[in-house]
């Protein structure tokens, strides 16, 4: 400490080296002789549990406004809005789920697909072939060995269908 009203400053052993500061204003800076906030931490930050991991500063998680911004080192983000609107690529989603980009579907062999519980499932089937005159899978929908042909289906809380 440098005296009374100034800031504490914690030095590596024998060496200038400062590692943490405490400023008169309360903030603390590890890393960093000037914090700009409560914490203020310049590099990498790990928690032992379930926690945060930084590694460079073009990764974070941070609050912009009332949203909630996740952005991995490739510049890519996923952006939570308070209207619970989320966005993959996309800084204003402007529905549930706003992707900008292409999506990839699971692809099942018809034997091969899931429960369909819960509602609102899609997928594709990649043995398959249509009928006429049913729009589920098994009866309009059957396996088709003679090559892929992918169907898109979706459930409808019991049974898959075609579309």
């Amino acid at each position: 400490a440098n005296g009374v009203n100034s800031d504490l400053a914690i030095k590596e052993h024998g060496s200038s080296a400062e590692r943490v500061r405490i400023t008169t204003a309360g903030n603390v800076g590890i890393g960093t002789t000037n914090p700009q906030a409560k914490l203020h931490v310049n590099g990498d930050i790990r928690t032992n549990n379930d926690g945060i991991e930084f590694t460079d500063t073009n990764a974070y998680i941070r609050r912009t406004s009332n949203d909630l911004e996740i952005r991995t080192f490739a510049g890519y983000s996923i952006n939570l809005l308070p209207s619970t609107n989320v966005g993959i690529g996309s800084a204003s989603p402007q529905t549930k789920l706003d992707v900008d980009g292409t999506i990839k579907s699971a692809v099942y062999a018809i034997g091969s697909l899931p429960s369909a519980s819960p509602a609102g499932q899609r997928a594709f089937v990649n043995n398959s072939t249509v009928g006429v005159g049913s729009t589920t899978v098994g009866a309009g929908v059957t396996s088709y060995a003679g090559g892929y042909k992918a169907i898109p289906v979706y459930s409808d809380g019991s049974i898959w269908r075609i579309g």
